[in-house]
């Protein structure tokens, strides 16, 4: 008899719906039915694909803003209106399962769980909670940006994947951090099918610009006319006025992006772990940007520094952290060269659910 899952995916960016579609693509080759409950760049991304049965809308979640950047007060502010909508994504999904009969349900950063209890549904989590916990304590030089984001969303996270899911596939960096346990399972890097890696010793030829698509994703300009690279940004519009340069080039929004990052030298990227995933499988250098305040963001950028593959950047100095990345190439490649090649993430979380089904 054929599996069926039912994958509930938060869509406020891309990178949820990327790393459930890297996991999705290893299910589909073992033969399992695949349906998608998701929202925003979900229902964007993932419409578009063949490979998910059946695409279903729900109700959004984002963080509170303030002058373009994460507001925890307007977050806390929000409360009521996020638990509406959570009821009212409940229903849907209590909905969707009594017509699926799932044999399991897999979440990323998706919060719904009552319907998967009262039917006795299996729940298998990508998540990574418990890595950046772990690594916030271990990198003491975290700045106190990120202190209310953390206690408050980051280490909530956790907490909820302490005490809900029946399993955490947690993907990191390095996945020999000791954080296994029968709940928590760290694997290596997911990354989409597609992307080949190799570590290039040539003169660079092309950078790749990719940051959030999501509302708090760093703003892109260049004042220069010429960087001596090809930069193609991904993800942004060209400014009013088209570019100051015509080896930069915008793409907008862009749903297959393997072709373009694996021809790149270096990446631009927000500190999003799906995007850093799928840039340490390439073993491509990187700038990384975190999103102002955004604990684990900074922490993910803060582990490219520790293993010296690329480096952290501010928002405000994204153009001279690109200059200065291409300067110091040779270093990063080398550095790559020391660091242990990471497995197929993805296939290890495919693994594990398979047993559970």
């Amino acid at each position: 008899m054929t599996k069926n899952i039912l994958f509930l995916v938060n869509g406020l960016g891309l990178g949820n719906s990327t790393r459930c579609h890297a996991v999705i693509q290893r299910l589909r080759k073992r033969g399992v039915g695949i349906q998608v409950f998701t929202s925003g760049n979900g229902l964007w991304y993932f419409r578009q694909y063949q490979d998910v049965d059946m695409v279903h809308e729900n109700q959004s979640f984002n963080y509170g803003s303030n002058n373009g950047q994460i507001s925890m007060f307007g977050t806390a502010k929000s409360v009521l209106h996020y638990w509406r909508i959570a009821k009212n994504n409940e229903k849907r999904i209590a909905a969707l399962i009594k017509k699926l009969k799932p044999d399991a349900v897999i979440t990323d950063s998706d919060y719904s769980f009552k319907p998967m209890k009262r039917f006795k549904i299996p729940i298998i989590a990508l998540n990574n909670a418990n890595v950046v916990r772990f690594l916030y304590h271990r990198f003491a030089d975290r700045p106190r940006s990120i202190w209310a984001q953390f206690h408050l969303i980051e280490y909530m996270d956790y907490l909820f994947h302490f005490f809900i899911p029946d399993l955490v596939l947690a993907p990191s960096l390095d996945s020999k951090l000791p954080l296994n346990t029968n709940q928590f399972k760290v694997t290596d890097v997911i990354v989409r099918q597609g992307f080949f890696p190799k570590i290039s010793y040539s003169t660079p030829k092309r950078v790749v610009v990719m940051l959030s698509g999501s509302t708090f994703g760093s703003p892109v300009k260049f004042s220069r006319r010429d960087y001596g690279v090809h930069i193609d940004v991904v993800g942004r519009d060209a400014p009013e006025g088209g570019s100051l340069n015509s080896r930069i080039v915008f793409h907008g929004k862009i749903l297959n992006t393997q072709q373009i990052l694996n021809d790149a030298d270096l990446l631009v990227i927000n500190g999003g772990f799906s995007a850093v995933s799928e840039a340490f499988w390439l073993r491509v250098p990187m700038v990384v940007v975190p999103v102002a305040r955004h604990a684990e963001q900074w922490i993910n950028a803060r582990m490219i520094a520790h293993l010296g593959v690329g480096i952290l950047a501010q928002e405000q100095e994204l153009e001279s952290a690109m200059v200065t990345a291409l300067q110091r190439l040779d270093q990063f490649r080398a550095a790559y060269a020391q660091v242990p090649a990471p497995l197929d993430g993805a296939e290890q979380a495919a693994e594990e659910i398979m047993k559970i089904i």
